[in-house]
């Protein structure tokens, strides 16, 4: 039976104004809807899982990811389709269970989202030559994506950025109850290294935080910026730095550039928001800077109709990604 037909056709009939059995026969029915529609959620989890990003026909994974992991995957993202239905409180903690992980945040939608956008889609995968390389997280929010990284490579490396300061206090209690370890700065990255505002919305486990009003919410704080490239300068060699800042990209990226450091990284992850409301689009200037600095790039985005805002993840990379590697192993 199509999802919800069973209680629509059941109140057109006499039975629900007239019948003493209506009520029995509404909860019933209710529960039958309810069931319906978190059937077509499991459905979609499996789907996710098998097609979306790494797991279906990649060569990335071809021997190391088996049935076994897929199945962790989906049951462990199986009860956040449940919890998600009673979020209560939007600012109050909730934690679940995910692989060998517990994730603290302040919506379950918003753990189920980042779940799925890093460890389903697999799109922060990137090939290194070392055990242990040096990986800068810019916009780590709560620290699924340096779980995700340590996951990858145990012995890397890692330098996060978080600017919210409410996400960032559960960035440091996800990675201190999941003994993982990390540097972490509480700033926004900017071009210059200064207090700058801040905008967020009364929403604390918001992921749309941004130095751009339009981007960010209603609400402005400030908070100190800082340059990333007074990090970057001090390595001679950076496997990937990856970028999800709600359009604050231009800006570092520009930072970068402008003091020659883009290539000290073999590896750029980035989330570029192109359509911001009331911001001028600026991807081809965007894509030049690495065209000109010798890196290839690929290229993920969904469409819907023009003018529609897109999250644009771009890989730039030096050379050629390797055909095939391992990743979600350790889960």
């Amino acid at each position: 039976m199509p999802k919800f037909t069973a209680l629509l056709l059941f109140k057109k009939t006499s039975f629900y104004h007239s019948s003493k059995i209506s009520n029995e026969l509404y909860i019933f029915l209710t529960a039958i809807s309810k069931l319906e529609e978190m059937t077509e959620r499991i459905k979609k989890i499996g789907t996710s899982i098998l097609k979306t990003g790494g797991f279906y026909k990649s060569n990335r994974f071809k021997g190391v990811v088996n049935a076994g992991n897929k199945r962790k995957i989906f049951f462990s993202l199986l009860p956040l389709t449940l919890k998600k239905r009673d979020e209560g409180n939007k600012n109050e903690l909730r934690t679940v269970n995910f692989l060998k992980y517990k994730i603290s945040g302040y919506r379950y939608r918003t753990i189920e989202f980042l779940i799925n956008e890093i460890f389903v889609s697999n799109d922060y995968w990137f090939a290194a030559d070392t055990d242990k390389p040096i990986i800068i997280d810019c916009g780590a929010n709560i620290g699924v994506s340096i779980m995700y990284f340590l996951n990858l490579y145990p012995n890397a490396e890692i330098l996060g950025f978080e600017p919210n300061p409410f996400v960032f206090e559960l960035l440091k209690k996800n990675l201190s109850e999941n003994n993982l370890h990390a540097t972490l700065e509480n700033c926004a990255l900017c071009k210059q290294s200064c207090l700058i505002p801040f905008y967020i919305s009364d929403d604390y486990g918001t992921l749309t935080g941004s130095i751009i009003n339009e981007r960010g919410g209603e609400n402005k704080i400030e908070i100190e910026g800082k340059q990333l490239s007074k990090f970057v300068s001090k390595y001679s060699k950076i496997d990937v730095i990856k970028i999800d800042t709600e359009g604050a990209e231009i800006e570092i990226i520009d930072d970068l550039f402008e003091n020659n450091l883009l290539t000290v990284a073999d590896n750029y992850l980035i989330e570029f928001h192109h359509n911001i409301k009331n911001v001028k689009t600026s991807l081809s200037d965007f894509l030049r800077k690495f065209e000109d600095s010798g890196f290839e790039y690929s290229i993920k985005t969904e469409y819907e109709m023009p003018g529609k805002f897109q999250d644009v993840f771009l890989h730039f990379y030096k050379t050629k990604s390797p055909a095939h590697a391992g990743v979600i192993t350790n889960g």
